[in-house]
């Protein structure tokens, strides 16, 4: 899906949609619903002037709102809002170009490069941390 040439809002909601592929947001701004989730988005890219504002929360008993695989993208002046105290995984993360390592951001903590796009929440994203991990001694 893309939302491009457009400065108005599209709000996504009512639905968990399977569908695949991924979104584009490059003008105006496209919101999460509370009640929905892209479980098969295979990447997101926010660039442009786009905004992308999740207000779905994740947590137990709820799907998370993209898969912990999805490739995130931000550029330009493109911003991510995640709501406060949630969390977000991602499999990669690209901010204009350049790849992060895994590890967790918050607006609080972020690099300056990702800061810019990050909404001042305290919602953050965790980027490449799946799995388990066991420790014996």
């Amino acid at each position: 899906m893309s939302f491009r040439g457009s400065t108005g809002t599209l709000l996504l909601t009512n639905a968990v949609s399977s569908t695949s592929g991924g979104i584009e947001v490059t003008n105006g701004t496209v919101r999460i619903a509370p009640n929905a989730a892209w479980t098969n988005a295979t990447y997101i890219a926010v660039g442009g002037t786009g905004r992308l504002e999740i207000e779905a929360a994740t947590g137990l008993g709820r799907l998370a709102t993209f898969p912990k695989t999805t490739a995130l993208s931000l550029s330009g002046e493109g911003v991510l809002s995640i709501p406060d105290g949630d969390n977000l995984r991602f499999g990669s993360l690209t901010v204009d170009g350049v790849a992060f390592s895994c590890g967790r951001y918050t607006y609080a903590t972020a690099p300056e490069p990702l800061k810019a796009h990050l909404a001042e929440t305290t919602g953050s994203i965790v980027i490449g941390r799946t799995g388990t991990l066991f420790l014996i001694q």
